[in-house]
């Protein structure tokens, strides 16, 4: 399919680089040179945008009848991708531009990396309920970061990727001040037994 055949197509040219989510059925792969080729049909795909949860962003998907898709051998390999013919994926990635044997242009989408949020909101709760603070800190960063430092999209169902990370910032200030909190009370703690035991020992040299 040339890049005139199909509007919708042509929307993968302004997403050229920017992160998008994919979904349809494998009907063929292939390994070259570049890494795994994968052709997939009836294809949806969303740009990532930061301000719209989940649910927004798969309103605006788009649909193209078939599209090839790349992973890395590394990537292929690291996530353990089972290749079933008509088979539904879900991916991430990039949309390039590429040049066919024939000399016509197409696009298609690099796949990249991602994190689990939903199992990362999992670990945050279980901490939540045993006041690991540490633990809910530690996997805030990771939301965080994942974010601002590598660009990786951590939008849920129904939070935007800003909401995301405004909410987890607060909680790394909320979890600091709980910590803050609980060694105070810790230390107050240890004094006190500290200051009994030393009366002890008095009284018992006395």
């Amino acid at each position: 399919m040339r890049e005139t055949d199909t509007p919708t197509r042509l929307k993968l040219a302004e997403w050229v680089d920017d992160y998008v989510f994919y979904g349809g059925r494998i009907l063929e792969w292939e390994e070259r040179s570049t890494g795994v080729w994968i052709l997939l049909k009836n294809v949806d795909i969303s740009r990532h945008e930061p301000h719209l949860s989940g649910e927004q962003i798969d309103r605006k998907a788009i649909k193209v009848d078939h599209l090839w898709v790349i992973q890395s051998k590394e990537m292929h390999e690291k996530e353990s991708f089972q290749l079933e013919r008509l088979k539904y994926v879900c991916l991430r990635g990039r949309p390039y531009q590429y040049r066919r044997l024939d000399g016509s242009t197409d696009y298609a989408i690099s796949s990249v990396g991602s994190i689990d949020t939903d199992a990362l909101l999992d670990i945050w709760q279980d901490a939540q309920e045993l006041s690991d603070y540490e633990s809910m800190i530690a996997v805030s960063e990771t939301i965080i970061e994942a974010w601002e430092i590598h660009k990786c999209p951590v939008t849920t169902r129904t939070q935007s990727t800003d909401q995301m990370v405004s909410l987890h910032r607060e909680t790394k200030r909320r979890c600091n001040k709980c910590i803050k909190q609980r060694d105070k009370v810790l230390r107050h703690r240890a004094n006190k037994h500290l200051a009994r035991t030393r009366q002890g020992l008095a009284r018992g040299f006395g």
